[in-house]
């Protein structure tokens, strides 16, 4: 149930056995059990479900025990110390050099020495709900934690009063998903969120990232997010584990972000993205983080966009141009051909020839208010283009 390394990087597992792994003269990993050294009242029954390191100490979390360990270098026992739960002790956390756990029915607690003492006005939060992160969070300051509760959202813990932290992950959360946990990364949040998959949060509380499902990941049930010193980000889910590149230069949009079919073609103007897919043109809402259709463009496939730094020309059903963000239908023969490709000569920067279902069409800029790009007529000797 639960995998950690110690300061050295040495690997503890617990569950129905406690222990750390060793590697052979053979160079194979084999288990060393330390369970013999909890006494039989304190294990009888128990399933150790978390291992954190504190200093000289280890502890370790059952569902009714908190239980400390002092061990030598020779993993003899030095010292042990264990708490009891009246009800059930859930989720416990590090942060800086605290523990942290939370206390079903109770609420969250601080062990400081040899006590466990309640977190003043946590009873009402998380005596029921459970605590799924807990985090520094010095955009505050020093002193500053910040909590998730699973089916509520994040806090701000600072000073011993507890505040609501509106995020866009409420959202997520309104909707049924559920947080589950968090690590912290390079200013940043990572969060696995059930039913979404990984949600990366600045601290301001914005989505800056989904992955799930629809950029390639098993599944949207994700139960960890891990770290590897190569920056690496493990993801474990119900069906496997997956490892992303996650300070990768590259982005990938997909469904999440409104592209629903295949994409043909891509063309920028300033800071407008447009792209051409298999259903029509769609535009990149920066307000809004998503792609949405122009409506003004008839759908169709359209394979190729071509731009100029002042227009970005639309070969669909029709000619069509964008020009300060509306679009503008130039004149074309009714004689039931399509558009097919477009392109403007380097040397001849006025001319747009469009290639079409009858032949070779030839634009110039300029001649009129009318059409930006007004037809001068077919060019002769070219048949269809396919």
């Amino acid at each position: 149930r639960s995998l950690t390394k110690d300061s050295k990087g040495r690997i503890f597992y617990g569950g129905d056995d406690f222990g750390y792994l060793e590697v052979d003269e053979k160079g194979e990993a084999r288990a060393v059990s330390l369970f013999h050294l909890i006494p039989e009242e304190l294990k009888s029954g128990q399933t150790i479900v978390e291992i954190l390191f504190l200093n000289e100490f280890i502890l370790l979390r059952t569902p009714n025990y908190l239980i400390r360990l002092e061990l030598g270098e020779d993993f003899t026992l030095k010292s042990l110390k264990s708490w009891q739960s009246e009800t059930r002790f859930g989720k416990s956390f590090l942060v800086g050099n605290q523990i942290y756990v939370r206390y079903l029915d109770r609420g969250l607690f601080l062990l400081e020495g040899e006590e466990l003492t309640l977190i003043p006005g946590t009873k009402n939060f998380f005596g029921k709900e459970a605590v799924s992160v807990m985090l520094p969070y010095p955009e505050k300051n020093s002193n500053t934690i910040l909590l998730g509760g699973a089916n509520t959202g994040f806090y701000f813990l600072e000073k011993g009063a507890l505040t609501k932290f509106p995020t866009e992950v409420d959202l997520l959360i309104q909707e049924g998903n559920q947080l589950y946990g968090a690590i912290s990364h390079q200013g940043n949040y990572i969060l696995s969120v059930l039913g979404v998959g990984v949600v990366i949060m600045n601290p301001k509380g914005e989505i800056l990232k989904k992955i799930g499902s629809d950029q390639g990941l098993h599944s949207d049930v994700v139960t960890g997010v891990y770290l590897d010193k190569n920056n690496g980000l493990w993801v474990t889910t119900e069906d496997g584990m997956a490892r992303i590149a996650i300070d990768s230069p590259i982005l990938s949009f997909g469904k999440d972000l409104g592209i629903n079919s295949a994409v043909r073609s891509i063309e920028k103007k300033g800071d407008e993205l447009y792209l051409g897919t298999n259903t029509g043109l769609i535009k990149f809402d920066a307000i809004e983080k998503e792609f949405k259709s122009v409506p003004q463009i008839e759908t169709r496939e359209i394979a190729v966009l071509l731009g100029n730094g002042e227009d970005v020309i639309v070969p669909g059903r029709k000619l069509d141009l964008i020009r300060n963000g509306k679009a503008i239908r130039l004149d074309f023969p009714q004689d039931g051909s399509q558009p097919i490709a477009a392109i403007i000569p380097k040397d001849y920067p006025n001319l747009l020839l469009v290639g079409t279902t009858s032949g070779l069409l030839l634009y110039e800029k300029g001649l009129s208010k009318q059409f930006p790009w007004e037809l001068r007529g077919k060019v002769p000797g070219i048949g269809p283009i396919s």
